[in-house]
């Protein structure tokens, strides 16, 4: 029961900070006064990034209004159409139960073949007819095939997590830009930028990592937990062993956060244009080279640029879609 009590407490101090931080931009005193609570327990960051996700929920909510009736969204029986976008639409009760099983709630998926996209801004976890559970980042789309024989899924664009129940009987295939990611039972995210760059990262247990290289497709290289491995087209598959903690920040995006850890603010404004049609534009080369920590709402650029703007000591003004970012006046 105390540890309850203790887990309690942290959850009303970090759901504090985020009110706090939304009444007015956090002083330099007490932007160092969270920074301080967030290192002292791990715990800590996590209830940090509950409170602010299921904050960023109840405000999508309150825009539509006190009318906004949500059964009119309920799509009808056995279309397979997302039902998530609807339950954290519905008040403090639906984010909470959100934000425990995914920023964006739980559905499930039945039928052999289904296409599953999110918009820009959204997280959507979704339970396959197997057991497994994918979860979509911002933007994203993919198609499943189940069959007696194989679980297929492509990946059209974005990002997505996969935590694959074990059949081995059935190999778990992810197809992304002519590349094929499989495994049998495990946990890995497989990315697909514009360019047709893949990024595989296995958080848990391992997968066989085909890639197509000078039009032809090597033997697999197998990759093991906390292993990422980026490859772009027609080049050889680049592979990098992490820590656990850093696997864990780059799957931030999934409580609708964003983790940096020495990035340059160039990066910074390229990850928040994933997630928001607002764009941080920086035109002076030495402030795109300034380096940023810390843990973000993946979906209020204009808030982390006005606190980067004040740690950093620059200036930041709001135009149009956009938030610029340039040097201060000391």
């Amino acid at each position: 029961m105390p540890k309850r009590r203790h887990s309690e407490s942290i959850d009303a101090i970090a759901a504090s900070w985020v009110a706090r931080a939304d009444r007015a931009p956090l002083s330099a005193l007490e932007t160092e006064a969270l920074e301080n609570w967030l290192a002292e327990d791990p715990r800590h960051a996590g209830a940090h990034a509950r409170a602010s996700a299921i904050f960023v929920h109840l405000e999508r909510a309150s825009a539509l209004g006190r009318n906004f009736d949500p059964g009119t969204f309920r799509p009808a029986p056995g279309t397979g159409i997302d039902t998530s976008r609807r339950r954290f639409l519905t008040g403090a009760g639906a984010a909470l139960a959100a934000t425990a099983a995914g920023v964006a709630g739980l559905m499930v998926l039945h039928g052999s073949s289904r296409s599953i996209e999110t918009r820009l801004g959204e997280v959507l976890r979704v339970s396959l007819q197997d057991g497994s559970v994918v979860t979509l980042n911002s933007a994203s789309r993919i198609n499943v095939e189940f069959r007696n024989n194989r679980r297929f899924v492509r990946l059209l664009k974005g990002e997505a997590l996969f935590d694959v129940a074990k059949d081995s009987l059935r190999p778990f295939v992810v197809d992304v830009a002519k590349d094929l990611v499989v495994a049998t039972g495990t946990s890995f995210t497989v990315q697909r930028a514009l360019d047709d760059m893949v990024q595989v990262l296995v958080r848990e247990g391992s997968v066989d990592f085909a890639h197509e290289f000078d039009h032809d497709r090597p033997p697999p290289i197998r990759l093991e937990a906390n292993t990422m491995a980026v490859a772009a087209p027609d080049q050889k598959v680049h592979v990098k062993a992490l820590q656990p903690i850093e696997v864990s920040r780059l799957l931030a995006w999934r409580d609708g956060m964003i983790s940096f850890d020495g990035e340059t603010l160039a990066h910074a404004a390229a990850q928040f244009a994933r997630y928001s049609n607002t764009r941080i534009v920086i035109d002076d080369p030495a402030v795109a080279n300034r380096r940023v920590v810390g843990l973000y709402a993946a979906g209020n650029p204009e808030g982390f640029a006005r606190a980067v703007a004040l740690s950093m000591r620059l200036n930041v003004a709001r135009r149009g879609d956009s938030v610029h970012l340039g040097p201060g006046i000391d």
